[in-house]
This record gives structure tokens, C-alpha cells and sequence, in this order.
């Protein structure tokens, strides 16, 4: 279930939820905690509308441009198209050269698509004020699933929204906020609408995309070698607060890799899978990180009003890559408190960090879970394979007062309570939170309580 936010009418964020988004990563997500983005508030978003293509009278392709380079870019109505703006050039008023598209990106950093689909559009743009004027020419995908492809030529049209006006024009960059997976009333609302809703989402329109986050989701064991599939990024959810976007991910990392790889490159599929790395431009130490046990885990913030990050804070080696596509980390969605963005890593680690800089304040191991997760990690490790004890990766973090509440296990199990001011662990309830819930705040009488569902309800005071 996703978060209900309060959009103008043909308005729309594709914003930086755990599903794979599209876009350049550029060096962005090498910036270090407290290290903000270069050229921050020199952004703005062009909106494209190229047509005839086949099919369809127009298509609508979306660049991002932060300071004198293109760094990302969307097509619509393709659903997930990836887009390559490399080769992008600004010179003055004038953005020339080849807008390559495809169907799926492949790798955890970058957007290019499938070698088998990549498909190359010359774009020949001038901008004047906030009017853009210009060409297309090359080939285009007759289908959003196939490769085959079409001669096209046009006009181009558009607008040039700058960071003020993005700021300006986006309910999510003032004020708005959904501090946790269940929203600023515990029940997946967010109040009274700030501007007329849309009653059907073909009439929605992106503002921005964020960088490449990645997968919620990954192929299994089961599905061969999964040549070309991204590593998942777990499911949580994007949290806004301050005018900002907050994503947590994890990447994978480190040298060990799954036994399984091995195996498959030994089997007699070995040429096929060496057929399909060289299709979609891949080499074997790509396929290795692919399916690497060791992760990074990372804290992505988000202009709220632009789609830039503004920086990244990273967890290097402190996480574990869950890629099954039924034993990622389902939700582990963190939550705004105080300034500070509290995460929930793989290991069972709740971290806060600093909103204002990136810069962790405190991290603590819940009791019994990270012990556990530790565990698991250091046998996957040993045994070069992840065997996920649960498909139930399930419980977000909440806030009471001013405790963090957090899961004590996976599947069904306990809570504790964590100081927000300092991690430290002020109680810890057994048995009382089940397998597929988190836990819920409510306060009453100038008390704050959590309510935590199992076989029945349960209401513990804090």
C-alpha cells in the first residue's frame, strides 16, 4: 500500500519509492555522509512532448539538467523506460545529441538499457525562457516489450521548470509530510488536500524522478543466473519530511558471492549465460556482484521539490543481500523523528542520522534480532549461500513519544523501545506483534501508547 499525498491535478511524483526507477546516477551516489550534492538548487526539469511515434501521437520525455550536464532522464507512457542521456551535450541555449532509450536497466548504478533494445533518438533542442523548441530523428521502440524498432522524425515542444518554480509549484516540497510506512495519522491518510485530487491516473504527469534506487525484488536460485536482472534494494518505503525525500536501500557488495553462480557456470547452461553477458554488456565479475552476500546499506535524501539528491549516507559491508524476489526486505520502512531519519538495516541495526548533515548519531543492535541476522550473515558467508529464515521481512519502524519502535525478531515476535535522543534500549514487550504487521501510535490524555496486532490486539503503554 502506498502513501496517499496530496497532489495538484495533473501532477504527479515518480518519485524514489523502492520500485526501479530510472535514472543517470551520475556520481551522486558516491557522495559521502555530510557531503552535499554539487551545484544543490541549480536544477531544472524539462518536460518533452516528441511525436508521431508508432503507436501513438506523442510520447512525453523528461530531462533533467543540474547545472551544465543532462543527468537524467524518463520516457512516458513506456512504464520503466530506461534512458541513457550520456551522450546529451549543453552548449548555451542548445541541447543536442543522441537520447538512447531500452526497456529494463541493468546494474545497481546505472541506467542503461539491454544492449538487445538500446535504441538511439537524436534530440535538437533550443531553449527560450521556459519554451523548448526543437527535432527528433532516429528509431523508436514499436513496442514496450520488444526490440523491434521504427524510423521516426518530428517536432519537439516543451517546458523548462527551474528549481524555484519546481519548488514553487510541488505540495510535497512544503510542508508536506509522511513520517513513517503508515503516514502522519497511523492509517495510511495524510489529512485534507491541498489541491484538486486526480480522479484518473492517465491524466498524471511526472514532476521528477529520482536517481536509479532499484528493485524491491530479485530473481531467485530458481530462475538460472539472472544475467542482466538488478540486485534488489528492499522494500521500504519513501518517507517525506522537510521539504525532502528519505530512501533507504542496500546494494550489494564485497567479494563472496553465492555458490550457486559457480555451479551455473559449470552446468551445461554456461554458454548461454556467457551468450547473454556478452548481449547485455555484462562480464562475469558483474554476474559475481550480482550475486554477492555481503551488502552496503544506504540513506538517500531527496530534494522534494526537484528529484536531486542532496546527499547519501552510507553503511558500507553492514548489511546482507537479500535478493529472493519472496525473502528481500519486504518493508523495513524507517521513520522522521526529531530532525533525525531512523533506519532499520538487515542486520537488525537501528541507526539515526542527522537530516541536517547525513551524519549518523547513534546506532544501536535491537537485542536477540541483530544477533540472529549476524549469525545468518557469518553462516552465508561460510557456507557461500543465503537461506532467508522468513518470507516475512515485514516491520517498519514507528515512533511513540519520544521512543523508537522497533521489531525485537522476524516473522511474529516482540518490540522494544528505543531512546530517540540516544538508541539506548528503555524496555522491550515479548510476543505481542505478528508476523505481517508493524506496530502502530496513538495518543490519548497526554500519553503515548503502541498498538501492536498478533492474534489479538494488544495495546502497551509506553
Amino acid at each position: 500500500m502506498r502513501p496517499r499525498l496530496s497532489l495538484s491535478r495533473r501532477d504527479w511524483i515518480k518519485a524514489s519509492a523502492a520500485t526501479a526507477l530510472v535514472g543517470h546516477e551520475a556520481h551522486l551516489a558516491d557522495d559521502v555522509a555530510g557531503q552535499t550534492a554539487a551545484n544543490a538548487g541549480n536544477v531544472a526539469w524539462i518536460e518533452c512532448v516528441l511525436g508521431p511515434v508508432p503507436g501513438r501521437e506523442s510520447v512525453r520525455v523528461h530531462l533533467m539538467i543540474v547545472g551544465d550536464r543532462v543527468e537524467r532522464g524518463i520516457v512516458e507512457p513506456l512504464g520503466m523506460l530506461a534512458a541513457d542521456v550520456s551522450q546529451l551535450r549543453i552548449e548555451g541555449n542548445r541541447i543536442t545529441g543522441p537520447l538512447t532509450i531500452g526497456h529494463e536497466p541493468f546494474r545497481n548504478n546505472h541506467s542503461i538499457p539491454r544492449i538487445a533494445s538500446r535504441v538511439p533518438v537524436r534530440l535538437e533542442l533550443t531553449i527560450n525562457g521556459d519554451q523548448v523548441r526543437g527535432t527528433f530523428e532516429g528509431r523508436w521502440p514499436s513496442r514496450a516489450t520488444a526490440a523491434e524498432t521504427s524510423a521516426v522524425r518530428g517536432e519537439v515542444t516543451g517546458r523548462r521548470r527551474d528549481a524555484e518554480r519546481l519548488r514553487r509549484e510541488n505540495a510535497l516540497a512544503d510542508g508536506a509530510v509522511w513520517p513513517s510506512y503508515v503516514g502522519p495519522n497511523q492509517n495510511f491518510s495524510s489529512g485534507p488536500a491541498r489541491g484538486e485530487l486526480l480522479g484518473d491516473f492517465n491524466q498524471a504527469r511526472i514532476v521528477w524522478a529520482s536517481q536509479y534506487i532499484g528493485p524491491t525484488e530479485s530473481g531467485s536460485k530458481r530462475y538460472g543466473a539472472c544475467v542482466g536482472a538488478s540486485g534488489c534494494a528492499g522494500g521500504a518505503s519513501p518517507v517525506v519530511a522537510g521539504g525532502r525525500v528519505y530512501q533507504f536501500r542496500y546494494q550489494p557488495s564485497g567479494e563472496a558471492y553465492q555458490q550457486h553462480l559457480d555451479e551455473q557456470l559449470a552446468s551445461d547452461r554456461a554458454p548461454m549465460i556467457r551468450q547473454q553477458l556478452t548481449a547485455v554488456g555484462w562480464t562475469e565479475a558483474d554476474l559475481r556482484r550480482r550475486w554477492a552476500i555481503d551488502a552496503d546499506e544506504e540513506l538517500v535524501c531527496i530534494d522534494a521539490a526537484t528529484g536531486q539528491t542532496l546527499w547519501t549516507t552510507p553503511w558500507r559491508g553492514e548489511g546482507l543481500n537479500l535478493l529472493d524476489h519472496k525473502c528481500s526486505l519486504t518493508n523495513h520502512t524507517g521513520v522522521f523523528h526529531d530532525g533525525k531519519m531512523h533506519v532499520f538495516g538487515a542486520l537488525g541495526i537501528v541507526r539515526a542520522v542527522d537530516v541536517a548533515n547525513g551524519r549518523t548519531v547513534w546506532a544501536t543492535d535491537v537485542p536477540d534480532y541483530s544477533a540472529r541476522m549476524r549469525r545468518l550473515k557469518a553462516d552465508s558467508l561460510r557456507m557461500r549461500r543465503i537461506d532467508a529464515p522468513t518470507r516475512s521481512f515485514c516491520h517498519g519502524l514507528n515512533v511513540a513519544g519520544n521512543t523508537i519502535v522497533a521489531p525485537d525478531g522476524i516473522g511474529a515476535c516482540g518490540l522494544v523501545g528505543l531512546d530517540a535522543a540516544t538508541g539506548r534500549v528503555l524496555w522491550r514487550v515479548p510476543g505481542v506483534l505478528g508476523a505481517e504487521a508493524m506496530p502502530l501510535t496513538w495518543n490519548h490524555d497526554g500519553r503515548a501508547y503502541v498498538i501492536a496486532a498478533c492474534l489479538a490486539t494488544t495495546v502497551c503503554p509506553v
